[in-house]
């Protein structure tokens, strides 16, 4: 026995509440991301903030014409000097990336090949792979001395090899 959910919200309904959310959350568009962008790489802070700059002195330091437009947007100022966001996306992305991973090992119908891929980019974010130590860079810089470096490095770092 199967039930029907239906929509209990109508077209009209949801365009309304579409409206609400766009007045209640800003989303930058893609000139929006890209003036941010061009502000922070060339401003190094000078103007970092709402009280220090106009969208007119914005817009000529970055070239985009739409910041004058952009800057009455409610919660455009906010986001566009926001100068974590770059940082709390990447957090964030990083979770769902975990998440992936997590349903793809659990997934029983998941390439077996892949979960291997997977699994030894998890140890190596993780710090946990060998191939990746200390002491395989340690090795491969031991390997690159000459007969009078080895010696020196054995000199100094024999006594406290042998006292452990």
């Amino acid at each position: 026995m199967s039930k029907e959910i239906k929509n209990s919200i109508s077209d009209s309904d949801l365009s309304k509440i579409e409206v609400i959310r766009d007045a209640v959350i800003f989303t930058p568009t893609a000139a929006q991301r890209r003036a941010k962008s061009k502000f922070m790489v060339k401003s190094d802070g000078v103007l970092g903030s709402p009280d220090q700059s106009n969208a007119r002195l914005i817009a000529q330091f970055t070239g985009e014409a739409g910041v004058v437009k952009w800057y009455s947007q409610p919660g455009f100022k906010e986001w566009f000097f926001n100068s974590e966001e770059n940082k709390e996306r990447m957090e964030y992305l990083f979770s769902l990336a975990l998440d992936t991973a997590e349903n793809i090992l659990f997934d029983e119908n998941a390439n077996a090949g892949a979960k291997v891929q997977l699994i030894k980019l998890l140890a190596t974010l993780a710090g946990k792979d060998p191939s990746s130590s200390d002491s395989k860079l340690l090795d491969d810089n031991i390997q690159r001395l000459d007969a009078k470096q080895l010696k020196e490095y054995i000199k100094e770092n024999a006594p406290k090899l042998l006292a452990e």
